[in-house]
């Protein structure tokens, strides 16, 4: 059987396709740094990635609100360039 588990990146409608694109690259390695048990398999047997966008700061906010509700493992990416702003959750 094979294994669809997926990595998912999200960031903002709000930020320019280059922003999108580079926050989202960001949010995906450090992920693989923060939680290896996770995506060592996940790279091994699956691999599947899955981009999307919210509006804005805000409902990345309340993204990461959820996923602390149901015990998932994700990653925060704040950008120093745009003053700390959160631009994408793996």
């Amino acid at each position: 059987m094979q294994d669809t588990s997926k990595l998912v990146i999200v960031t903002r409608a709000d930020l320019s396709d280059g922003y999108k694109a580079v926050q989202s690259t960001h949010a995906a390695i450090n992920f693989t740094f923060e939680h290896p048990s996770r995506a060592g398999p996940w790279f091994t047997s699956s691999n599947y990635l899955v981009l999307l966008e919210v509006t804005n700061q805000e409902e990345l906010r309340k993204l990461i609100k959820k996923c602390q509700f149901n015990d998932l493992r994700h990653t925060v990416f704040r950008e120093p360039d745009i003053g700390n702003e959160i631009t994408a959750v793996a």
